[in-house]
């Protein structure tokens, strides 16, 4: 007759029941794309261009090079139009 250590037999369904859901979650990972976002960085001062369109700038603005149509430098991402 043949014996079965039931400890081995647990310890199999729960590597299995664990691949599966490892599997799961790489599967509803990949289904996720990331947000399309462009950025370019000056030596002070950054821009972006988000997925809707819109460009943002931030930094330091001491020549206009924000784009904002003055020299006050933006701390936080501002918005400086739509790309069309």
């Amino acid at each position: 007759m043949l014996k079965i250590n039931k400890k081995i037999i647990i310890f199999g369904i729960l590597v299995v029941l664990l691949a599966i859901s490892v599997i799961g979650c790489v599967e509803q990972q990949s289904e996720i794309e990331p947000p399309e976002i462009y950025i370019i960085t000056g030596s002070d001062y950054t821009v972006a261009i988000k997925a809707d369109g819109t460009l943002w700038a931030w930094g330091n603005n001491k020549f206009g090079q924000l784009g904002l149509g003055d020299n006050i430098t933006r701390l936080y991402p501002t918005q400086v139009g739509h790309r069309h």
